[in-house]
């Protein structure tokens, strides 16, 4: 998928913290939920993985907590 290429190309390049950066923004948001549902399996556990010391508080955002509803249903 021509997007999740993109993403991933964009995390590389601007730094291990890319998805915790841009997680809590409700445009953001999306972006990382379609990261996960079109990226293939390590694609959905490398954002786990960076998101994973930060799940209360995702849990208790607004828009981020549907991250978090995508992450466990992949």
């Amino acid at each position: 998928n021509k997007l999740v290429r993109n993403i991933s190309l964009k995390r590389e390049l601007a730094n291990s913290n890319f998805f915790l950066q841009i997680a809590f923004a409700h445009d953001s948001t999306r972006v990382i939920q379609c990261y996960i549902q079109c990226g293939n399996e390590e694609q959905s556990k490398q954002a786990f993985e960076e998101l994973g010391d930060n799940l209360v508080e995702l849990s208790k955002a607004k828009y981020s907590r549907n991250i978090l509803k995508n992450l466990t249903l992949t």
